[in-house]
């Protein structure tokens, strides 16, 4: 069919096309509001003179449409798709008043196409195939979702026109069937015209298993004809509309995201996929982001699927505090937080020159001390390894020692990619102590005491030439000593133990005889080679308090015989106590007979 004359479309019955239609450049096209032309045809043409107006009268408004029908009643599942050329160029025409897509096979754009009120879906999508589609100031989509919408294939681009200031408006596009992608823009600026395209341009995945190794990734073009700032929402398929849900939403929602203006990338934000997945994201973008499309590369937004790897290192250190010669464990513990498996792991341990390299041991890989390259190589979702160094600490040098970990896979929390230590040497410690008693605080003068000198050593380091310096003061007289390691000098009072381990202990006994005048205050003290961290128990004093011996002597005298007759022989009885605290020694009893008596025998028990 061809028209190119004046041509109307009335309400009622509606106008029926089974075949191809071309409106020529003299057709005037006048639709009645609510009246329907059906195309069933398969090529819909329109030259850039032609013109599609309401019907002039009866306060019209312009809600006349042409639907695009599959299923033509002529030609049974003819067409599969259908074509649309639009003959569009500038300005206001032509412009197609209402069009409504009813083919499950949708339309095909094969020129570029404006339409003055309102595009609706019943089913199938609009694909621009490289041609833009433009909506005037005043016209609406109505009725898209993931399975009805536009898709912007190629180099296709949809325009609205006179978006107003704080006006938004959804673009309903995609790349494909299925891949529902719209874009939501919201204007600051002055009223204008905003264009949308997305683009692919890796492989698309259905499934989150296939996206980790072919990616997703998406692309919109948004430009306008006057700069200006705007918010813009991207999504892939709907976040509220449940035939858009699915596994496509999830993957494009955690992925990676990012903007550019004119080649000049800069950071939007970052996630990776299964972190944080189900709301669409957003962007506020600045003066002048969204430039005119004459200028090239103009504002790009971009989200891209990749496969993440929260790869994590700890270093620890067996002393923090270790001394000059010794040595020490550096213990590196790698673990791969998911959400992928991680491969091309290698961590980064070079030994600073503080340290000189003693041995070292891998659970997973190999360890290059040289080098001080650790690899690791293929880390599974949740899996660790570790690598264990020794090393001697040397006298100088830097002590601060890193370990860090890097993958093939994009790595989203870099704050664990790395672990530092600084142990702090010292010079070689031992706690040396020494505690000394006595047997009896109260002793007798002339008697003996045994003290008894206890040394142990506290560590952290085994201690080298131990001495106990323990001097007899004049209140004592040396009598003998016992040693359970090294030898004791009575003259000079050293007590020679020579090297204790730590935790060792040694004993010394030292009986002497308490002098009837002091001084009786003793004090044992230890000391060695090693610097003592706890000065405070490197000796020990004990005080004996010497008595005089102390002793409570009587006597009585007594017979068992009072009346006694001259020449008789009777006894006497000399009893002797000692009743005091002490032995009293040299105990004399004087007992000289009186005249009339005449001594005769005695026995003492």
């Amino acid at each position: 069919t061809y028209i190119n004359t004046t041509f109307n479309i009335n309400a009622g019955v509606p106008t029926t096309w089974y075949g191809d239609v071309t409106f020529g450049p003299e057709a005037v096209v006048y639709i009645e509001d609510g009246a329907q032309g059906i195309f069933y045809g398969k090529n819909m043409v329109v030259d850039p003179g032609a013109t599609f107006i309401a019907l002039p009268s009866n306060s019209q408004i312009g809600t006349g449409r042409i639907i695009f029908r599959e299923n033509n009643p002529n030609y049974p599942g003819y067409p599969l798709q259908q074509t649309l050329n639009g003959g569009f160029t500038s300005g206001n025409h032509p412009s197609l008043l209402n069009i409504e897509i009813d083919n499950a096979q949708g339309v095909s754009l094969l020129g570029n196409t404006r339409v003055t009120n309102v595009v609706s879906f019943t089913k199938g999508h609009i694909y621009l195939n490289n041609f833009n589609l433009v909506l005037g100031s005043s016209a609406t989509l109505s009725n898209y979702d993931v399975s009805k919408h536009i898709i912007t294939n190629g180099t296709g681009v949809l325009t609205k026109e006179g978006v107003v200031p704080n006006g938004n408006f959804i673009f309903p596009v995609s790349i494909a069937n299925g891949d529902y992608t719209p874009a939501t823009v919201t204007n600051n600026a002055a009223t204008r015209s905003i264009s949308v395209q997305v683009k692919d341009y890796t492989t698309s995945a259905a499934i989150e298993s296939t996206f980790v190794t072919k990616g997703m990734e998406r692309t919109w073009q948004i430009t306008s004809n006057i700069a200006g700032a705007a918010n813009v929402t991207l999504q892939h398929n709907s976040a509220t509309n449940t035939n858009g849900a699915g596994t496509n939403e999830s993957l494009f929602n955690n992925a990676l995201a990012f903007v550019s203006q004119q080649l000049t990338p800069g950071v939007w934000s970052q996630s990776c996929t299964g972190s944080n997945g189900g709301s669409p994201i957003s962007i506020n973008t600045g003066p002048n982001f969204i430039l005119p499309t004459t200028v090239d590369a103009t504002a790009f937004f971009t989200k891209k699927t990749v496969s993440c790897t929260d790869l994590m290192v700890t270093k620890t250190v067996n002393n923090a505090i270790p001394t000059v010669g010794s040595n020490l464990t550096f213990t590196i513990i790698v673990k791969n937080n998911g959400a992928a498996d991680a491969t091309g792991v290698i961590v980064t341990d070079q030994l600073p020159t503080g340290y000189t390299y003693v041995s070292s041991t891998v659970t997973t890989g190999v360890y290059n001390n040289a080098t001080g390259i650790w690899a690791v190589g293929n880390l599974a979702n949740g899996a660790s390894a570790t690598l264990t160094v020794t090393a001697t600490v040397n006298a100088s040098g830097v002590y601060t020692n890193k370990a860090a970990i890097t993958g093939s896979e994009t790595d989203p929390d870099p704050s664990n990619n790395e672990s530092i230590v600084t142990p702090t040497p010292g010079t070689i410690q031992a706690n040396l102590g020494v505690v000394k008693s006595v047997n009896i605080a109260v002793p007798i003068i002339g008697s003996n005491v045994v003290f008894t000198i206890a040394v142990n050593n506290a560590g952290p380091n085994n201690a080298t030439n131990v001495k106990v310096t323990d001097v007899l003061t004049a209140g004592y007289t040396y009598v003998s000593s016992t040693v359970t390691t090294g030898t004791f000098d009575s003259a000079s009072g050293t007590w020679t133990i020579g090297n204790m381990s730590n935790g060792a202990n040694a004993t010394m006994t030292i009986t002497a005889k308490v002098n009837a005048v002091g001084p009786y205050s003793n004090t044992a003290t230890i000391a060695g080679s090693e610097a003592d961290p706890e000065p405070g128990n490197n000796s020990s004093t004990i005080t004996t308090v010497p008595n005089a011996a102390m002793v409570d002597l009587s006597i009585n005298k007594s017979t068992d015989i009072k009346p006694i007759s001259i020449g008789e022989e009777f006894d006497y009885l000399l009893t002797v106590k000692n009743i005091g605290a002490n032995l009293a020694t040299g105990t004399i009893a004087s007992d000289v007979l009186p005249e009339g008596l005449t001594y005769v025998s005695s026995q003492t028990g």
